[in-house]
């Protein structure tokens, strides 16, 4: 059974939001949209324009296909600390991507270190 396409973009919106770890008001903020309209389209009481859904879409960092798309496959469950973390850097220069890297390395070995010394 296939579900209408309003009910797979509001579905997909709120999926990448939560992905993201944004709530509805810093999408909106993001999407330079009202927190109502969000609220209205993720559940299903407003059908969004063109438009909107361009501005959602940039506000999530994804393309206006993404949107329309079928999920090919369950996402990948991912922790909220994670997600978080994504949101930050994902829009900054890879040369700060990179940095966040080592640096979350560099933590990852201390902190296995400092179990196994314990043990």
């Amino acid at each position: 059974m296939e579900l209408p396409l309003r009910e797979v973009v509001r579905g997909r919106i709120k999926a990448f939001r939560r992905e993201k770890g944004l709530t509805q008001e810093e999408l909106c903020e993001r999407a330079e949209i009202s927190v109502d309209a969000v609220n209205r389209i993720e559940n299903g009481t407003r059908v969004p324009t063109i438009d909107t859904l361009e501005k959602i879409a940039t506000g999530l960092g994804v393309s206006l296909t993404d949107l329309l798309q079928m999920p090919s496959a369950k996402p990948t469950k991912v922790a909220a600390p994670v997600r978080r973390v994504v949101t930050l850097i994902e829009n900054e220069p890879a040369e700060i991507q990179q940095g966040v890297e080592e640096i979350v390395r560099a933590a990852l070995k201390l902190t296995k270190s400092k179990r196994s010394k314990r043990r």
